[in-house]
């Protein structure tokens, strides 16, 4: 095996064998209601339409066998029948010196770059 191929190999060895998703039944308010996936409480999805990624959302519960989800951004244009595919991780930040005095927005990919008084 040759030194380029092994950091393919090893991705490749990584990869999610499986997608778990499931399908939009219901949304009353906040909360939709899909036919899975199955997934934990925390953890994110994304809501598809086809290969579109419309909204992320957050597993919040679970009812008589379906799970429970909050999108962690605008729902316009969210409707049944829209895949929700687990993303198989939970929404986290990562912290240190350089956040001190920074408005910090976890869904964004970067903090405000202005300091906060």
């Amino acid at each position: 095996m040759s030194d380029w191929s092994a950091p393919l190999l090893e991705a490749v060895a990584q990869a999610p064998l499986v997608r778990r998703r499931g399908r939009i039944l219901q949304i009353v308010g906040l909360v939709i209601e899909s036919s899975g996936p199955t997934a934990s409480i925390g953890e994110l999805c994304d809501i598809l339409e086809g290969v579109r990624l419309v909204c992320r959302a957050e597993v919040v519960g679970f009812r008589e066998g379906r799970t429970l989800v909050m999108p962690l951004g605008p729902m316009e244009g969210i409707r049944p029948g829209m895949i929700v595919e687990a993303g198989g991780h939970q929404l986290s930040v990562g912290v240190g010196p350089d956040l001190l005095g920074r408005v910090v927005w976890p869904c964004a990919a970067s903090t405000l770059r202005r300091r906060i008084p």
